[in-house]
């Protein structure tokens, strides 16, 4: 019998985790304290292993109190129907302007300007780069062409007015 199985053998019940491991790691990867907690939980890990507790316990331990402590944020926690903005009217390049300008605070969902912007904002502290790269580029040329076909219009309304003058 190897030591790992042996240890394991003889480990004490352990209290169920609250969530799995890589649920939890992403959520507070997404609320920005996942570096807070690993700090907690890796040092409450080398206190119970100072204390003589076993390896595997005193890791499942850790994590177990690490998500007590850092609980999801009330915010994070699903909304019903009701409770989500309404769609009303997306706007794209709206949508990305707010995704950049809540980028890196803590946001509710309810302050989104619709779920697909919230989505947006989720996944984009998730992958920066691709929203960078991505989104950001492709928000600022529906916004110069917006801009463009407005400016165009104000002038041939412009123009239509001066030819009116003429004429009239």
């Amino acid at each position: 019998m190897d030591e790992k199985t042996q240890e394991t053998e003889e480990l004490p019940e352990l209290p169920e985790l609250p969530e799995d491991k890589l649920g939890c790691n992403n959520r507070l990867k997404r609320e920005g304290r996942l570096e807070e907690a690993y700090r907690f939980k890796d040092n409450l890990i080398a206190k119970y292993r100072q204390t003589g507790m076993k390896r595997i316990e005193a890791q499942h331990r850790g994590w177990y109190d690490m998500m007590v402590k850092f609980p999801p944020d009330e915010d994070e926690e699903d909304l019903d129907e009701s409770e989500l903005p309404q769609p009303g009217n997306v706007n794209f390049s709206s949508d990305v302007e707010w995704v950049y300008a809540n980028f890196g605070i803590k946001v509710a969902k309810k302050s989104a300007p619709n779920p697909g912007a919230y989505a947006m904002l989720l996944w984009a502290r998730e992958k920066p780069d691709d929203f960078f790269k991505t989104m950001m580029p492709k928000a600022l040329d529906i916004k110069a062409k917006q801009a463009g076909t407005s400016n165009q219009v104000d002038q041939e309304d412009e123009e239509l007015g001066e030819l009116e003058e003429l004429l009239g």
